[in-house]
């Protein structure tokens, strides 16, 4: 099995289950209300809401995904959290389900990539490779449903 093979396995298995750690996006963020996905556990806004944090993963996905098309990378880290007040459940709803696509469409890229590309620069040197640039993109996403894990439970208890 290839690089870009494993990587973009581990990719899907992150949205929809089947990795080491018993944990999808899918698994954990489908079943969460409008309501909860923009609840705060305290007054600070340091504390990103679920719905911010899926935002925010969305973001890099999206972006990784735009460049494996042969777009231009137009992300900027300080929009990143720049998160829409999301106005219905229905918006709600469209949004992970267009984050549950964007991730499997990332995957499909990235299985489709020469493996020899994995080691070159991702748009730019600074970027680093593509490999370093994908495999971050899944820690970080990953990091991220951790944090998604612990507030919908604090914020579910809170409602119970």
């Amino acid at each position: 099995m290839n690089l870009n093979t494993q990587l973009a396995e581990h990719l899907r298995q992150l949205c929809d289950g089947g990795n080491w750690t018993s944990v999808s996006l899918r698994a954990v963020i489908s079943p969460i209300p409008l309501a909860i996905a923009q609840g705060r556990i305290t007054a600070k806004e340091s504390v990103h809401t679920i719905a911010e944090l899926c935002y925010h993963c969305h973001y890099y996905i999206a972006a990784a995904r735009r460049v494996l098309e042969g777009r231009a990378l137009d992300a900027n880290d300080a929009f990143s959290f720049q998160c829409p007040e999301f106005q219905s459940e229905a918006e709600w709803q469209d949004f992970k389900q267009q984050l549950f696509d964007d991730t499997v469409a990332l995957a499909e890229l990235i299985a489709a990539l020469d493996d020899v590309l994995l080691s070159q620069d991702f748009v730019d040197a600074k970027y680093g490779s593509y490999y370093r640039n994908i495999q971050g993109t899944i820690e970080h996403t990953h990091y991220h449903l951790g944090q998604i894990v612990i507030l919908k439970k604090l914020l579910v208890e809170n409602v119970q």
